[in-house]
């Protein structure tokens, strides 16, 4: 949540305000009492969150106020969690053609076993 205020305070009932999210949003978003605003699930990138406002005469006046904001990527987007997950998904096979091997190695030694024991 990005809450925003004016500097003037004589007489703040009279101040509009202005903001977008550069990046995300092209037109401005117009308010007068809420003074926040707050975004969800943005896409990972850049973006510059600016505001503005009116003087308490309702004239908009140029004090554009710039806060740059980074989202990062989650971290299954990340290429270090597609390494993590290859090597799991490698363990995985290997395990299990290590546990299909070894019932194949045991049943040929039973069978074994058993052309030994009908001799």
């Amino acid at each position: 949540m990005i809450r925003f205020s004016s500097l003037d305070y004589l007489d703040a009932e009279g101040i509009r305000y202005a903001y977008r999210l550069e990046g995300l949003e092209s037109d401005w978003n117009y308010t007068s009492e809420n003074r926040s605003v707050s975004y969800v699930n943005l896409p990972k990138g850049r973006y510059r969150f600016q505001v503005r406002s009116t003087d308490s005469k309702g004239h908009w006046v140029e004090n554009t106020a710039v806060l740059p904001i980074c989202i990062m990527p989650r971290f299954r987007e990340t290429g270090l969690a597609r390494v993590l997950f290859g090597f799991i998904l490698t363990g995985i096979i290997a395990v299990g053609v290590f546990v299909v091997s070894y019932v194949y190695r045991l049943r040929y030694r039973v069978a074994m076993e058993r052309q030994l024991a009908d001799v």
